[in-house]
């Protein structure tokens, strides 16, 4: 039977193992924080290091894992850094279709967080991935959860581009974080 307590007790330290890296889990325990949940998507950003936008958006993450498991969902998550998922897609050059697969991968997760938006030098293949993984899941209402140092407004600055920044700004809500 799903219920709280059984979700506290058993499943959340589980799904904590399994979703996050050693040091967030070690964040969760020492800051002891509970999970939250937004139905909308995210853009968690803030200039400053360390105010907490990978933590919040783990939360939010982990909030969804919850309601997935009480109300017996099955939806998929994830959670990873976009340097990490670009390093991913270029090992998979070498396969036959094999960009394509891990790219499907990313853009069918039904909850997506990706830490660290926009700490990557811009290339011609970097945008165009990065725009083929957003704009699917922007026209398929996946929710997608982003962690960056940068505004909006700076990243279309730095790309002198619009088309990643507007999908971003048209599906989520933004969220300055300035500290823990």
């Amino acid at each position: 039977m799903r219920n709280e307590k059984k979700w506290c007790e058993k499943i959340e330290p589980l799904v904590i193992k399994k979703l996050f890296t050693p040091r967030i889990i070690k964040d969760f325990e020492v800051l002891r924080l509970k999970p939250e949940i937004n139905e909308n998507n995210l853009f968690i950003y803030g200039s400053k290091k360390a105010t907490g936008k990978t933590l919040f958006a783990c939360q939010v993450l982990l909030g969804w894992e919850k309601k997935s498991y009480l109300q017996n969902l099955n939806l998929t998550t994830c959670f990873i850094t976009l340097p990490t998922l670009l390093n991913e897609l270029k090992s998979a050059f070498s396969k036959e279709d094999g960009e394509m697969e891990v790219l499907q991968k990313y853009q069918g997760v039904d909850v997506l967080v990706l830490d660290d938006f926009g700490v990557f030098k811009i290339s011609e293949w970097t945008y165009v991935t990065i725009y083929n993984l957003l704009n699917y899941r922007y026209e398929h209402l996946k929710t997608t959860i982003f962690t960056s140092n940068f505004s909006i407004a700076e990243l279309q600055e730095f790309w002198q581009d619009d088309r990643i920044t507007s999908r971003i700004s048209r599906m989520c809500v933004m969220f300055k974080k300035e500290r823990i």
